[in-house]
């Protein structure tokens, strides 16, 4: 069965299946579109630029009585808690998929129920959550990815790399963790084996601390944080400018390498945004 949900700014969740406090349905804009430059040569056409259109998921919200007028207004306060995430479920799946955004228009109408019309306008195409963690002296040879909805352990055979397998052919962003002591650390991106990104911090990460290069909000970010996640400081300025330092996760095998000026084993984890066209 699909399902719909909305996650608000603080976390809240509103479930969008119930006909007392909601249910979506008639939704449309599941899809998407390119919005492709192309320019003739001769009988043939070369494509300049190929960028996807921003999308709008489209559909009707009905309440039943009673108290459908209520169950309305406060799904519109729920509305406004910006931004929002519309967490989805195909039929026959039982994979999360989230898209960031804002709900744009609500056109309401009062029949012998409460039914509004609804465009959610996009931020993001669909994506699914993966959290991959590899521990100091690794030693399993049998590692296993999880969905982000579910307590994980997965284990790299290799010190201080993370590997993930991306299907898609979009760019994915991520958050990388990696855990002092650590001077002047480096990490080095890989797809199929060929290195494609480098990145380097000229600083000593405390034991007691941890480094995040972060590329799943804007603006990116180099930060140092304790391990009750309060901000240290922001390291870009101390980034090395000569790297590209920021990761997507790119289609094929990717692997995540960290080193130092010390040699050290570290506890590495990868959070990624794993983006589809469609789902």
């Amino acid at each position: 069965m699909r399902t719909f949900s909305l996650i608000n700014r603080l976390g809240q969740k509103y479930t969008l299946m119930s006909s007392e406090s909601g249910f979506f349905h008639s939704v449309s804009g599941l899809g998407y579109s390119d919005d492709t430059e192309y320019r003739r040569i001769s009988v043939v056409y070369k494509m300049i630029e190929d960028h996807r259109s921003q999308d709008q998921i489209k559909g009707k919200v009905i309440f039943r009585q009673p108290n459908a007028q209520r169950s309305y207004q406060n799904f519109v306060k729920f509305l406004q808690l910006k931004p929002l995430s519309l967490v989805y479920t195909p039929e026959g799946s039982s994979e999360l998929y989230y898209r960031r955004g804002t709900v744009t228009d609500v056109g309401y109408s009062e029949t012998d129920c409460v039914q509004v019309s609804v465009t959610f306008t996009c931020w993001t195409p669909p994506f699914k959550y993966l959290n991959l963690v590899t521990y100091p002296n690794a030693t399993v040879t049998d590692g296993k990815i999880y969905d982000y909805a579910y307590d994980y352990t997965y284990r790299s055979t290799v010190a201080n790399t993370v590997e993930i397998d991306i299907d898609t052919a979009m760019d994915c962003p991520c958050k990388i963790t990696a855990y002092g002591l650590l001077v002047n650390p480096v990490w080095n991106h890989y797809v199929d084996g060929v290195l494609v990104a480098t990145g380097k911090v000229n600083t000593t990460i405390p034991s007691n601390r941890k480094l995040v290069i972060d590329t799943e909000t804007t603006p990116y970010s180099i930060k140092e944080y304790d391990m009750n996640n309060n901000l240290i400081a922001d390291l870009y300025e101390q980034s090395d400018f000569s790297t590209e330092r920021f990761i997507m996760l790119q289609y094929g095998k990717n692997a995540i390498v960290f080193t130092d000026d010390d040699a050290s084993t570290t506890t590495v984890i990868v959070e990624a945004q794993v983006m589809y066209a469609s789902v």
